[in-house]
This record gives C-alpha cells, structure tokens and sequence, in this order.
C-alpha cells in the first residue's frame, strides 16, 4: 500500500519543502490506516512476573492460614500462620533478590534500559521549578517556563559565520551549495534506514524508527531525492530544525534558567 502510494508521484519534479510535507503526509495516512493501536492494560498479576510460582502458592497458604485464625483465633492456627508468613516473606525478598540481579545484568551494553529503569523507580520524580524570566519574575505556568528557557538558550547561542561575509550568505561565489562533495545515493540510505533503533522515541515529524525502517524499500527512493534536493537547495525542513528538548538541572539556584542544561 504504501509502496503504490508513495510510487504514483514524481519526486524530481517537486521542491524539496513540497516533497517532504507529501512523503510526510503519506506515511501519516497509511499508518492511521494500517498501524493499529494496541493499550496495554498492566494487570496485577503483570506487576508480579519476577514471583516465582511457589511463593505464590506459598502466599496462597499464608492468606487462607490468616483467614482461619481471623475465624477461630487459637494458639495453634497463631503458630501456623506465624510459620507460613516468615515463609512467605522470605521467599518474596529471594525473587526479589533474582529479579533486581537478572535486570542487572540486561543493562550491560543497554545505557537506555538502564536509564529508564533508574527513572521508574525514583520515588521522588524531578520536574522543572518556576524560573526567573527577563523581567526578574518567577514564571507562573510551564508555558512560560518553556518561554524563559528558550530565551536564555537564545541569547547565548552563537552564530557561526560561514562563507562570504560581506554578502551575508554562507555562500562563496560560484561554488555550489553542496561543495563538499558529498554523495548521497539509495544504497547510503539504506543502510541507515537499517540501522534505525526501533526502541527510539518518534520526533516532531511525529514519524516512527520503526515505520522508516520496516518500510525501507519503500521510503529508500524519496528519501533519498529529499536529501539531494536539501542538499542542492540548501534548505532544510522545519521538522528537522526542531528537536524535543529536556531541561536538567545541574547545580546552583533551580530559579535560574542558566542553571539547566537542555538535553535532545
């Protein structure tokens, strides 16, 4: 489907912005279509894979012991559910113990998971503290902190100047845009397209690794005509000049924007 779709227009004849928002639009609609939306209902039976089948039996046992003594409370049903609860509890803090160990060891070579991991079990979850804007207020919505960040990250950005200077262009005089001979052809992107991540989260463009990279055969040829035109244009799409940025603070005042650093 979406190779047809994507074969019936003629890529060349188009302006790389045209051609970008097209072959966006494209594997927006096909994916509406044809992707479809699974919800993961987390279960509390989910919750607990890491508990071994005895310790559930074994926490089956304490729950009706305790239910028996709660009916005829007796020194002997006492002793019995006392045994099973002590148990019961050491068994859950040794699938506990395997568990936290097997996980350990899946973060080697895996910084993500690992990362992702730390960020779930944190109990106290870091947010962004109001900021003191231009005018020396504290922000009031994250709107405005977003605002007050962006402003700070502006005003010490530095522009380079590349090329001729007195034109005001990044451009020399009869040099083409692409004058460092870089050859972008379909076997080049290819291999990228291959390469893509699928645990990686979408971008602006709201297009998915795992789209791109279950597709390749398809999307190989107009991606590969956008970058050339990019390229020849000297152009690039909005989406690819917008990223998803973090703010993480690092130390000082959690009020003053300059104590954050912005993180893709």
């Amino acid at each position: 489907m979406i190779n047809a779709e994507l074969k019936s227009y003629d890529w060349n004849q188009m302006l790389m912005e045209a051609a970008w928002k097209k072959f966006k639009d494209i594997l927006h609609k096909t994916k509406e279509k044809h992707v479809p939306v699974i919800t993961i209902k987390k279960s509390k039976a989910a919750s607990r894979q890491w508990m071994t089948k005895a310790t559930r039996r074994s926490i089956s046992k304490r729950n009706m012991a305790w239910k028996k003594y709660r009916e005829l409370k007796t020194e002997a049903n006492y002793v019995t559910y006392k045994r099973l609860r002590n148990e019961t509890n050491r068994k859950v803090k040794a699938d506990q113990l395997a568990y936290k160990k097997k996980i350990l060891k899946s973060f080697k070579g895996n910084p993500k998971k690992f990362y992702g991991y730390m960020r779930k079990v944190k109990t106290v979850k870091e947010k962004v503290h109001q900021v003191t804007n231009e005018n020396g207020q504290l922000t009031n919505t994250e709107e405005e902190t977003a605002q007050a960040l962006g402003n700070f990250i502006s005003s010490v950005f530095v522009k380079e100047c590349v090329g001729n200077s007195d034109t005001g262009t990044d451009e020399e005089p009869g040099i083409p845009r692409n004058s460092v001979g870089l050859v972008i052809d379909e076997d080049v992107v290819m291999n990228k397209l291959l390469k893509l991540k699928v645990d990686k989260a979408q971008g602006p463009d709201d297009i998915h690794p795992s789209i791109l990279r279950n597709c390749a055969q398809a999307v190989v040829l107009p991606l590969t005509i956008i970058y050339r035109k990019s390229l020849e244009e000297g152009i690039l799409p909005k989406d690819w000049r917008m990223a998803v940025v973090v703010p993480i603070f690092e130390k000082g005042n959690k009020h003053e924007a300059s104590d954050y650093r912005l993180v893709s």
